[in-house]
């Protein structure tokens, strides 16, 4: 989690998180590009210790999301069980994930910057867990999502 506070304090003073401005932060954090075919311009992928982020500044608010925690659906698994319970179970081992690294989070010293937030009803939408916090001018989201069906099960972290 100290990977994703010292992200936040480095993001802080950027006007804007476009990859432009993003990626020479990640790179002097330890950040790699993740290769491409062909290579983009600009990369918006990169890595570090396991860890994968995506920088996604096309979207109405630009944000950075660092996937912490993955577990891919298995279609085999879920046709074994109840798909619903297979599903479940997934959510449920996603949320006690998360609120593990929420606490990390607490307990680390550069979480002193930060302060309780709370997401409006169509930002928590996208997590079926979360949990919020601000450091002045970024705020960062902790949360389990699944994108869509048969797709992996994440804990991210999302700086904005």
């Amino acid at each position: 989690m100290n990977d994703v506070l010292n992200l936040v304090q480095g993001l802080r003073d950027l006007p804007a998180l476009t990859a432009e401005d993003v990626g020479p932060v990640l790179e002097r954090q330890g950040w790699e590009p993740m290769r491409r075919v062909p290579p983009p311009p600009v990369p918006r992928a990169w890595s570090r210790g396991g860890l994968r982020l995506g920088i996604q500044d096309r979207l109405p608010q630009p944000r950075v999301e660092i996937t912490l925690w993955l577990r891919d659906y298995d279609e085999e698994a879920a046709a074994d069980a109840e798909d619903f319970d297979y599903v479940e179970g997934l959510w449920a081992e996603a949320e006690t994930a998360g609120r593990a690294l929420a606490e990390q989070m607490a307990a680390s010293g550069h979480a002193t910057s930060l302060t309780g937030a709370e997401l409006d009803e169509k930002e928590a939408e996208e997590f079926f867990w979360h949990t919020a916090w601000t450091s002045a001018p970024r705020r960062l989201v902790l949360g389990a999502k699944q994108d869509d069906t048969d797709l992996p099960v994440r804990v991210v972290a999302i700086i904005s």
